[in-house]
């Protein structure tokens, strides 16, 4: 009787079944930034989870890098300015590009990545471009590409579509 190995093959299939190794280098702590300064809001329906002014989330990243954790995941959160086209997403020097350039100035080593959707940043809450019935999502492509490339510009490591 032969017996067969099929995880045992070859090496790129003994990695690919190996036990995982989860350390502190492998996490990402997210982030929600608010407008505003003071700010460290609970967000109801998650957990532990907050919203922060950029001042407040500045103070929580001497802490995060303190226990190792070196990436970050930006969300934008604002309350005014939203609009049809989510046009603060992509517009120089907007919230996410502030705190991007404020946190890699005072952190340079942290890996920070945002989060490139315009739900946050539209009147009626879609992630792209509606009309009425329906998320546009060719005519949305132009206007996250200028969100990545807002981001992009103010120091960001990685663009993150959600």
């Amino acid at each position: 009787m032969q017996r067969f190995r099929p995880y045992r093959i070859n090496q790129a299939v003994r990695d690919k079944h190996a036990e995982v190794r989860l350390t502190v280098k492998d996490l990402v702590q997210p982030y929600f930034v608010a407008e505003g300064f003071g700010i460290k809001r609970a967000i109801k329906s998650l957990a532990e989870v907050w919203h922060f002014s950029l001042d407040e989330l500045l103070k929580e990243l001497t802490h995060l890098t303190a226990s190792g954790v070196d990436k970050i995941l930006l969300f934008g959160v604002i309350e005014a300015g939203k609009d049809a086209h989510g046009s603060q997403a992509y517009a120089p020097g907007n919230l996410i590009a502030r705190a991007v350039e404020a946190i890699k100035h005072a952190y340079p080593r942290l890996t920070v990545i945002t989060d490139v959707c315009l739900c946050a940043y539209t009147d009626h809450g879609h992630c792209g471009l509606w009309d009425g019935q329906t998320v546009l999502n060719d005519e949305t492509l132009p206007l996250l590409a200028d969100m990545a490339v807002t981001h992009a510009r103010a120091g960001a490591d990685i663009v993150a579509p959600s």
